[in-house]
């Protein structure tokens, strides 16, 4: 399936529609919000009390993959596809959510067992972790004692790798705080102050780690969906402007590095191959934590060693890089002399992905030659970074899976720009950019070699930057005003 948003119709790349949704993409949207209210209607009943937000997925660009927890820049942007919610506070501590395709789910913050992490481990049930680990998360923290009524609908492709879980929490943490009016609670006002200590807050809900542990802002941690992520899907989900690649640090602390404009003749082109990327259970989570387990592993390893305070991997190449990457790289391997050599070379692997992206390949290609390249609309010099990026994950991630490979050969034989796998890697998607007028043929060429040669069903999303985390049709409720930047 094809998905072209608005290559159509040339009024969506002039100028005064260049921050704003196409209008494809706002008819979708106005069908999914229609739906969501028809949703919430027929579960129970009409309510002239109900907010609607738009919840967007993100995208990596693909330098630096797996790079936001271990300290390192990213550079994301939302995307057009998401989340949305028609919610309603309750006045009890009930909360019931459905979710157009998979059902009703109802909890009780009372009842611990219908928050209860093996409850979801069911067939059909795995959807409803994200508000029940919200709903832990926030009850211990602050003691919430109001549910809300919640109805989704989605055109985010689910365990594709765009961060549908991240969305999730999020859509459901905003709804806890507008049902417990958190907004008026000293102990939530001291303790997430602006809107970057929610994003710092919403990651550790999702990967259960205690929040700014060791400061006067801490909040004990509960456990969390199962993946061992940072915080940059829900720094980029909400913060994310219109047009721009964003670069964040989000840990340990957060930062917003810069804004990178989008050139108006591209677009970026998503291939999702159908192999699910569910971070969050199974073999996914496995593959996906293995990611994040090999960094605090080598990192550990290396502050012993060395008797170094790192607190991550960034911190210590940034700290270090004077000395050259190969310096560097000695005293890398200096720890894990005596460990197997399989284990030696999965640890140091994992530093080398870390190392090479930030301070440069055999080539020369960083992270700053690559947003240079971003800012100079070098679209051959972008692709060259990805198809580098792509080598880098493969060698040194260990997290590319045949099928994507595939969608990435099929879009440069059809002539596209070289693709990174992103995502939870494993499976996901593969990220490209593309000239505007050239992407159809791209696209279409891309899906008629990828079926005849490997019986793979494609989905492809173009879209471009949009804007984070929005209310729809409405004014935003004063309750989460501060988290929605003006538009």
């Amino acid at each position: 399936m094809v998905d072209l948003i608005g290559l159509n119709d040339k009024r969506t790349w002039d100028n005064s529609s260049y921050d704003i949704w196409t209008p494809e993409t706002a008819i979708r949207k106005i069908d999914l919000v229609t739906r969501a209210r028809a949703a919430f209607t027929r579960e129970w009943g009409y309510n002239d009390n109900v907010l609607f937000l738009q919840v967007p997925g993100r995208t990596e660009t693909g330098w630096i993959n797996h790079g936001d927890y271990c300290g390192l820049e990213t550079i994301v942007a939302a995307i057009e596809n998401g989340l949305i919610g028609a919610i309603s506070p309750r006045n009890d501590r009930k909360a019931r959510i459905h979710s157009e395709g998979y059902g009703t789910i109802e909890y009780d913050l009372d009842n611990p067992d219908s928050l209860n992490p093996e409850r979801f481990k069911a067939k059909g049930m795995g959807w409803g972790k994200y508000a029940a680990t919200v709903l832990r998360r926030l009850k211990k923290n602050f003691d919430i004692s109001k549910g809300y009524d919640m109805a989704i609908t989605s055109d985010l492709p689910a365990d594709a790798g765009l961060s549908t879980s991240s969305a999730m929490i999020i859509l459901n943490t905003l709804s806890a705080i507008v049902a417990n009016n958190l907004e008026q609670n000293a102990k939530f006002k001291s303790k997430i102050p602006t809107v970057e200590d929610l994003v710092l807050y919403t990651g550790c809900i999702e990967n259960g780690n205690t929040y700014k542990e060791g400061t006067a802002q801490e909040l004990e941690g509960e456990t969390g969906v199962g993946s061992d992520g940072g915080s940059q899907d829900h720094a980029v989900i909400m913060l994310a402007e219109g047009g721009f690649f964003t670069n964040f640090l989000t840990a340990p602390e957060f930062r917003l590095i810069e804004k990178i404009l989008f050139p108006q003749e591209w677009v970026i082109v998503l291939g999702y191959s159908g192999v699910k990327a569910n971070k969050s259970e199974g073999e996914g989570r496995e593959a996906y934590n293995s990611c994040s387990g090999r960094a605090a592993e080598f990192l550990a390893g290396y502050n012993h060693h060395h008797s170094a305070e790192f607190v991550t991997i960034g911190d210590l190449i940034r700290r270090l890089r004077e000395v050259g990457k190969e310096k560097i790289l000695e005293y890398a391997k200096a720890p894990f002399e005596e460990v197997p050599a399989n284990d030696k070379r999965k640890l140091v692997d994992r530093f080398r992905h870390s190392l090479y992206g930030t301070l440069g390949t055999d080539d020369g290609l960083s992270v700053e030659t690559f947003k240079q390249a971003l800012r100079n609309k070098d679209i051959d010099a972008v692709g060259r970074h990805l198809r580098a990026a792509h080598i880098l994950s493969k060698r040194y991630l260990w997290n590319t899976v045949p099928e994507m490979s595939a969608v990435s050969m099929a879009l440069q034989f059809a002539g596209g720009q070289p693709t990174v796998v992103d995502g939870a890697g494993f499976a996901g998607y593969v990220f490209s950019v593309a000239h505007v007028d050239d992407v159809k043929s791209v696209v279409q060429g891309a899906e008629h070699y990828l079926k005849t040669n490997h019986g793979i069903d494609p989905r492809f999303i173009i879209t471009r930057p949009c804007y984070g985390l929005s209310t729809l049709f409405i004014r935003s409720m004063p309750q989460i005003s501060r988290y929605l930047p003006n538009r």
